[in-house]
């Protein structure tokens, strides 16, 4: 269908709409989904083309904002450094941002990740400057939490502990207590006694992050 077949379409169907009209698999257009489609009937998006294209000047997009286009831009990021570590004869990092040699240069061990490329094991609780934590991989151990009492009503002190994990891609456990007065013989907020609950917590203390 060229020009002339879409102008020819419209002028013989008078006050009909486009979704009204048969798609052709040269060219559809949407109107209800606000979508365009060569080469096929039904586009999925706002442009789908099944074919090849060509083009004659720049594309420009957007820079990534969402999760989605981060992820995708890290994944092409893997790709750059993986081309390139081929000619430097470095292995990349999962995201492509370091390098095995950086990790051992600051100190680090490289580790498997979730991926085929691996991360940066330090002994830390935190990534050194200029490194990412990757996902929640961590270690961590037990951390134990105390509520203070609260002396006008002479409530009683309440524990917890938030356990330790090994290494792997766990959010850190955590636990939380309240006051509780001195006839109740568990760790919850007294709201039917109309106190103000006094509830905090604590993490699990982590003792080595996983970092990109």
């Amino acid at each position: 269908m060229g020009m002339f077949d879409i102008l020819y379409a419209a002028a013989s169907n008078p006050g009909h709409l486009w979704s009204e009209m048969e798609c052709s698999t040269a060219l559809c257009i949407d109107t209800v989904n606000s979508r365009v489609g060569i080469g096929t009937k039904n586009p999925e998006e706002a442009l789908e083309i099944n074919g090849n294209i060509k083009v004659n000047g720049n594309v420009a997009s957007n820079r990534p904002i969402e999760v989605n286009d981060l992820t995708n831009k890290g994944y092409v990021d893997e790709r750059i450094s993986e081309v390139s570590g081929m000619i430097t004869g470095e292995k990349p990092l999962v995201y492509g941002a370091h390098t095995q040699k950086d990790c051992t240069d600051a100190k680090g061990k490289v580790v498997d990740s979730d991926v085929s490329f691996g991360i940066c094991q330090f002994d830390t609780d935190t990534c050194p400057s200029s490194w990412i934590q990757y996902k929640n991989f961590a270690t961590s151990v037990d951390a134990s939490f105390t509520a203070h009492p609260d002396r006008i009503r002479y409530w009683n002190v309440c524990t917890c502990t938030a356990l330790g994990q090994a290494w792997g891609n766990n959010p850190l456990n955590y636990c939380g207590v309240g006051y509780v007065d001195t006839y109740h013989g568990t760790c919850t907020c007294c709201f039917s006694a109309g106190f103000t609950c006094g509830s905090s917590g604590i993490y699990s203390n982590k003792i080595q992050i996983g970092c990109y």
